[in-house]
């Protein structure tokens, strides 16, 4: 799945990946700002692997998870806007 970030147009993403990525049945949806998530784990996920995953990866494996929670915890609630 590609995602694009910014205003979109649905049918312009649609076109794009038939013409460029040979792609023949494609869905392409835009999602309501903001994203809200379960606390806790499903946020933590969502923030490892897509928001924080370039700064934990030069981090000590050791010091990732109090890096997760810290950041977690400062945002106030389980939005992503």
């Amino acid at each position: 799945m590609w995602y694009c970030w910014g205003d979109a147009q649905v049918g312009r993403l649609q076109r794009r990946g038939r013409q460029s990525a040979g792609f023949h049945d494609i869905e392409v949806w835009t999602l309501p700002e903001p994203t809200r998530f379960a606390p806790g784990e499903e946020l933590e996920a969502y923030l490892a692997k897509v928001c924080l995953r370039a700064y934990m990866a030069e981090m000590p494996e050791s010091a990732r998870l109090d890096f997760l929670h810290a950041v977690a915890e400062a945002m106030g609630g389980p939005v992503i806007d």
